[in-house]
């Protein structure tokens, strides 16, 4: 089973009210990274992934737009809070783990730190975070064991936000 985890591109400042800072959309950069990485993942020759997994915030939404537009156009798309920063990372595994009963490669798109906590978590065991998700960076891991308490896995790559020599 595969795992993609795709940082949101950059959507500018945060704003101090939450509905404004919610809204937030890709800055032109955002929406350029974003694309070069997922540029450099089709070239790798990846497999594409089954299904999206994504926080109901803007920013991200655009994220995976971008990611599914490029990768798997007619992929399902699975909205979700678990992935918003804060949430607990057992939250975040049970809606995983549960969706790879019924797909084998899936992209989450969502925010810092919750990505780097749960890649962490997934590669270690502990949310002390060893790997970072800048944003419209993307990191690949095969997962060994689907559980939602205890889900393993390795790292396979981690694509920066800077590859236009890859795409």
């Amino acid at each position: 089973m595969e795992l993609y985890l795709l940082r949101h591109g950059d959507a500018g400042d945060h704003f101090l009210s939450p509905t404004q800072d919610n809204a937030r959309q890709l800055t032109e950069e955002g929406i350029e990274k974003t694309r070069a990485v997922v540029k450099a993942l089709r070239a790798m020759k990846c497999t594409p992934p089954d299904a999206f997994l994504v926080s109901p915030l803007t920013r991200a939404h655009q994220t995976m737009e971008i990611a599914r537009e490029e990768l798997a156009p007619k992929a399902p798309i699975h909205e979700t809070k678990a992935l918003l920063p804060g949430t607990e990372m057992e939250v975040t595994m049970s809606q995983v783990a549960k969706l790879f009963e019924d797909y084998s490669t899936l992209m989450l798109v969502g925010h810092e730190p919750h990505l780097s906590s749960f890649a962490s978590a997934v590669l270690t065991g502990t949310t002390r975070q060893v790997i970072e998700m800048k944003k419209s960076s993307l990191a690949h891991i095969s997962i060994v064991q689907v559980d939602s308490l205890r889900m393993r896995g390795y790292l396979r790559m981690l694509i920066p936000p800077k590859v236009h020599h890859l795409s």
